[in-house]
């Protein structure tokens, strides 16, 4: 913690907030599984859209009104954002796959299963 607060003005100009998550590499073990999470979320928002497409429900607008819903998210949002969860998927695609791929390989290593986060792929994705 003190090496924290000693360096939390040059980490700030890096990100906001700056948060100390416990002993050393724990800050690193929170990014993995977010990064987990984050894929997870995006392999949903993609099934969503594939579902919602095969009920004759265009996503956009569906994602539009769900943003406003308990089912609202980051992922949500950054769909919205992009267009469409397939334009989300084109442009962080490789990012979340290496992401994903090291989480799981750090996990493998440690002997700890991934479960539902590593699952919960989509078997195809639709806008």
């Amino acid at each position: 913690t003190d090496v924290v607060e000693q360096y939390r003005s040059l980490l700030s100009a890096y990100g906001d907030p700056i948060l100390h998550t416990g002993p050393l590499g724990s800050g690193q073990a929170v990014k993995l599984v977010n990064n987990l999470l984050f894929g997870a979320n995006v392999d949903l928002v993609a099934e969503a859209s594939r579902i919602l497409t095969e009920m004759d429900v265009e996503p956009a607008m569906a994602l539009d009104a769900i943003s406003h819903c308990s089912g609202d998210s980051k992922v949500v949002q950054m769909a919205l954002r992009s267009g469409s969860i397939h334009a989300l998927q084109n442009s962080a695609g490789k990012f979340i796959a290496k992401d994903r791929a090291v989480a799981g390989k750090v996990a493998d290593e440690l002997g700890i299963k991934t479960g539902l986060l590593e699952r919960a792929k989509p078997a195809n994705t639709a806008d």
